[in-house]
């Protein structure tokens, strides 16, 4: 279908990023001070980058053997940054806002409603055990928003990590916790499951459409996909397989941000 639309040469090129103009930009009216800046041991940059390390870059990028672009306009963005301090606390009121963001919805994930101290540590924690016991992220939130309602939930959960008990040991403090909100339990199971899809779009299932589509003309299995991503929040008879992680032969070890 994409051969009808555009250019062969555009088609059938390999898979990029999304390229920035940095070569001509270092190649124009950037390479000046950049190569000051570098040469300047007065710098902010000279804290991090030695004077070995700065002529050495720029013995590379006056050969031409060397492609040192990048790196040179990471130092004058580095640079430019520390030289404006209004900038700089404005990246820092972004971080924060950010950092709190991501705490706040990772903590209504575990179906809390207010962030407490302890909660964000619980969470993290949380993550750090899921990560050290190979359990699935996306499925362990979903089975959480059972097992808050009910606590036969958390076998299907146990199953998850490699050793059971590192979960037990977690449920008891996140239990405690919803407790104290006061939250009714199906209350709380509501809640978290409208911020913990069921399905995501997995990348075996990327590839398997894509695959489909490419190697036989069959848009079938994009198709299907696209309709149960539609709705990620809600259970979907028959679609079970699509919120499962990939077997061990099913899994995608080389992706692209494009897919």
């Amino acid at each position: 279908m994409a051969e009808r639309l555009l250019p062969s040469s555009i088609v059938h090129r390999t898979k990029m990023g999304f390229p920035t103009p940095v070569g001509e930009w270092m190649a124009g009216e950037f390479r000046s001070p950049v190569e000051s800046l570098l040469r300047d041991r007065h710098s902010f940059c000279s804290a991090f980058l030695p004077a070995s390390a700065s002529k050495d870059l720029l013995a590379q990028a006056s050969s031409g053997r060397y492609d040192t672009t990048d790196r040179m306009w990471r130092w004058l963005t580095l640079e430019v940054l520390f030289m404006h301090p209004r900038l700089l606390r404005a990246v820092g009121v972004l971080m924060r806002v950010y950092q709190r963001s991501g705490a706040e919805w990772l903590v209504r994930k575990l179906g809390l409603t207010r962030t407490e101290t302890e909660d964000i540590a619980l969470a993290e924690d949380l993550l750090t055990r899921m990560a050290d016991n190979g359990a699935d992220f996306t499925l362990t939130f979903r089975l959480l928003c059972d097992a808050a309602a009910d606590q036969a939930g958390d076998a299907a959960l146990r199953r998850q990590f490699t050793e059971p008990a590192t979960y037990d040991d977690w449920a008891a403090r996140w239990r405690a916790r919803l407790t104290q909100q006061g939250t009714a339990p199906d209350a709380v199971r509501a809640q978290m499951r409208a911020v913990n899809p069921l399905f995501i779009p997995r990348n075996h299932r990327v590839e398997e459409a894509i695959a489909a589509a490419v190697n036989d003309n069959d848009f079938t299995p994009f198709e299907t996909l696209s309709t149960v991503l539609a709705t990620p929040y809600s259970e979907q008879p028959g679609r079970q397989p699509y919120a499962e992680p990939p077997r061990p032969d099913q899994m995608v070890h080389t992706t692209f941000c494009g897919t």
